[in-house]
């Protein structure tokens, strides 16, 4: 019973087809049940978080200071994802992190053990080669 769950975490968050459904909901929502992640509500930031004592922070006018003006331009103070992206990129990056380092720790264990068909396979399949 465990074997099977184990088999289920890794399809579900450790693998290229885990990548690729957490960038994309249509992705996700045709996926098999087994691959499936859990949906929860967004994250929002609230208004007394880091990001207003930023916002509320006072800059030294440039004449007090020798420093260079700044732009004029409106500059976003936070990333901005395009209109048509429906995924979710920490999780994409936590599953592509989580394939990257058990690809490492397979390679950790199969060069000390002398088994160089290991390490081509991971050299193969992986971006270390």
């Amino acid at each position: 019973m465990l074997l099977i769950q184990v088999a289920i975490l890794v399809d579900r968050y450790a693998s290229q087809d885990a990548y690729e459904q957490a960038l994309s909901k249509a992705e996700s929502t045709d996926a098999p049940a087994a691959m499936k992640v859990k949906c929860c509500p967004s994250w929002t930031s609230s208004s007394h978080g880091v990001s207003s004592m930023v916002m509320n922070m006072e800059v030294p006018s440039s004449q007090d200071t020798n420093a260079p003006s700044l732009p004029n331009e409106s500059v976003p103070m936070a990333y901005q994802e395009t209109d048509k992206f429906d995924g979710d990129w920490v999780l994409a990056n936590s599953i592509l992190f989580l394939q990257d380092f058990n690809w490492w720790m397979e390679l950790a264990f199969a060069v000390p053990e002398g088994d160089i068909g290991r390490v081509f396979e991971i050299l193969k399949v992986s971006n270390f080669g």
